[in-house]
């Protein structure tokens, strides 16, 4: 019987980045139609590369995490990393994986974070263009 150790099967998809792609597009439309409605799959393909390049870029490396992460970038805002208490708890020393759950913790300094990342004047459209990996940061 072959053995898969739980941090190789955490990043399965992403191995195969077509892969990860196409699932996270099929995942997308189950779960935000609204949100998809409209827009071709040839538009939302590289949008999904570029919340993935995003995803990394904040150390986030299980497919869950990353699935998630690009998940609230269409729900939410492609930007939402940069609301100043989301970018910090991002950016804090945690472990990637706590620093993502810790954004959903319920605390209400975070839920007025999402409700200001939610907001049309925090959208920023330039954010579904790929970013530029970080140094150490390879995808």
């Amino acid at each position: 019987m072959i053995r898969i150790a739980d941090n190789q099967f955490e990043s399965y998809l992403q191995r195969n980045p077509g892969e990860l792609t196409r699932r996270l597009y099929q995942h997308l439309l189950a779960v935000l139609p609204d949100e998809l409605r409209g827009l071709p799959e040839r538009l939302v393909l590289p949008m999904i590369d570029a919340g993935v390049v995003r995803a990394r870029g904040h150390g986030l490396r299980s497919d869950e995490a990353v699935c998630g992460y690009v998940t609230v970038m269409f729900e939410i805002c492609p930007n939402f990393d940069q609301e100043p208490l989301i970018q910090q708890v991002l950016g804090s020393q945690r472990p990637a994986d706590e620093r993502w759950q810790a954004l959903f913790s319920g605390e209400r300094a975070l839920a007025l974070a999402w409700e200001r990342a939610a907001h049309p004047s925090f959208y920023d459209p330039a954010a579904w263009l790929a970013p530029a990996p970080l140094a150490g940061q390879g995808s």
